[in-house]
């Protein structure tokens, strides 16, 4: 694994987990792997559904229907956890009472990372990227 792929890694982990995903949550693998492709493949962002989630699919050997359900049950539970306003500030947008969708918080948290916008949260590692 090159040093741009582990710092992708740890940019995308240490995000997620500021959003209240933590690892115990099947969705959060998919999210991780979901955020650097698209971050890799930026042309991913428009066919979220039909692209990327088979990919991830085929990826994990589970079905895509149980991807999607287990990216939205996390997102969930990030919400639940008070997570969405750590996403709010990363990603400097507001969501007031409702949740992202799957498909905006992928997009979102993949151009914060692509953009440097999560400097504040990862000092040390803005200039890798």
């Amino acid at each position: 694994m090159e040093l741009i792929e582990i710092v992708l890694e740890e940019k995308v982990m240490a995000n997620l987990l500021l959003s209240r995903i933590t690892p115990c949550l099947k969705g959060y693998f998919y999210l991780k792997e979901g955020i650097k492709k698209i971050i890799k493949d930026p042309s991913l962002r428009f066919d979220i559904h039909r692209r990327l989630y088979r990919m991830l699919s085929h990826e994990f050997g589970e079905p895509q229907s149980l991807v999607e359900r287990d990216i939205r049950h996390a997102l969930d539970v990030a919400f639940k956890r008070k997570g969405i306003e750590m996403f709010e500030k990363i990603s400097h947008m507001h969501f007031s009472e409702c949740k992202p969708s799957p498909r905006e918080y992928l997009i979102v948290l993949a151009d914060a990372i692509r953009f440097n916008r999560g400097k504040p949260f990862l000092k040390g590692f803005e200039k890798k990227i």
